[in-house]
């Protein structure tokens, strides 16, 4: 017997417009099974977040080219 699904996460890969995120909300809300789909505003926390994933990226990859004497 498979799992039961009570639903889905999307996440953009950047973030979009208010106008584009209403219209892909009409869209999803006009499929069948669909209960309800809100929006989530982009906040301070999220740029928060993606600064120091990017920090820690960076960090990562100059620490792999550094050269060997420098480590």
């Amino acid at each position: 017997m498979s799992e039961k699904i009570k639903g889905l996460t999307i996440a953009f890969e950047k973030d979009i417009s208010r106008e584009e995120a209403e219209f892909l909300k009409a869209i999803l809300s006009m499929c069948r099974g669909i209960a309800s789909v809100t929006l989530k505003e982009v906040s301070a926390d999220d740029w928060i977040n993606r600064e120091q994933i990017r920090y820690e990226f960076k960090s990562k990859i100059l620490e792999m080219i550094k050269p060997e004497q420098e480590k």
